[in-house]
């Protein structure tokens, strides 16, 4: 089954938007559209792909709580600390068979964070304001354990103080009249984050050890003005370093370089990814980068 419409993305800003706005914390997961019947549930990710299977534990919460409709959600992950762990809920993706899927429903069981409404029993609501779908929504909705309604604030700045103090990414600011601009990218949804989160791409690594024998130890980075940005080597489950390692032999070292003791393997091609860091310091690194995705 096709995907039945093509997330609405947020563009980046610096300040908190003055006026008629919505606030909801940024969750750090997996941008879902989902559809729901009484009797099936279709989850897909950002890019098309019908996850569905990925996250067993949310089928029939989704259809308890939801109905019949299509929705907007973040899927989430948390880890021991209570807070939304990126690299848990990308791991679900990479489990390959039913019973690791089931051992990591139990194990670490997903929350989708529902945030908007598409179309609900046959009735299209993405050409109406945001503030419209969202009254739908809140109808409709009927929470539980593992199906949650994303909370809404109109005070924006003591939402990002929120996020701060619990170490979340940011909030998102959503023009309450809006409509949902399938696919695009527009500032009627606006992300404004406590931390960087920047492209930057993988131009090599280094040698595990340890725990990480047999695979890399960390990623070397540059910025996409092609300046050094230092490395990352947090932010992998292993399942990922497993994945990773495949990659970048696929990729191939073009040489090998020594620096005091460690070797630094260049790669034929650079390779553009994601990290979260705390801001970039004078020598051009990542202060407390996390590595996040592969792109």
């Amino acid at each position: 089954m096709k995907m039945p419409f093509k997330p609405m993305l947020a563009k980046k800003g610096d300040a908190i938007p003055q006026g008629d706005w919505a606030f909801e914390l940024k969750w750090d997961g997996i941008r879902a559209i989902i559809r729901t019947t009484p009797d099936t549930t279709h989850i897909w990710s950002r890019n098309g792909r019908d996850i569905t299977q990925q996250f067993p534990e949310l089928v029939t919460p989704l259809q308890d709580a939801l109905g019949i409709g299509v929705w907007d959600a973040e899927i989430i992950v948390t880890g021991k600390d209570g807070r939304p762990s990126f690299p848990l809920a990308t791991g679900r993706l990479h489990l390959g068979n039913d019973i690791a899927r089931l051992a990591a429903s139990k194990a670490t069981p997903a929350t989708a964070m529902v945030f908007d409404c598409l179309e609900e029993c046959g009735e299209c609501w993405a050409d109406e304001y945001w503030h419209i779908r969202r009254d739908v929504l809140e109808e409709v909705i009927e929470e539980s354990a593992r199906v949650k309604l994303s909370p809404v604030s109109t005070d924006g700045h003591a939402l990002m103080t929120l996020a701060r103090e619990q170490d979340l990414e940011g909030i998102m600011a959503k023009d309450r009249h809006s409509t949902y601009a399938e696919g695009k990218r527009r500032k009627a949804w606006t992300k404004v984050k406590c931390q960087c989160i920047e492209d930057v791409v993988v131009v090599g690594y280094t040698d595990g050890g340890g725990k990480r024998d047999g695979v890399f130890g960390a990623l070397l980075l540059e910025d996409l003005d092609g300046n050094d940005a230092g490395r990352v080597g947090t932010g992998f489950t292993d399942a990922q370093l497993a994945e990773y390692w495949v990659l970048l032999q696929a990729v191939g070292v073009r040489r090998t370089t020594t620096k005091g003791s460690e070797q630094l393997h260049w790669l034929k091609r650079g390779l553009l990814a994601e990290v979260k860091a705390m801001y970039r310091t004078g020598d051009g690194s990542y202060r407390e980068p996390v590595f996040r995705e592969f792109k």
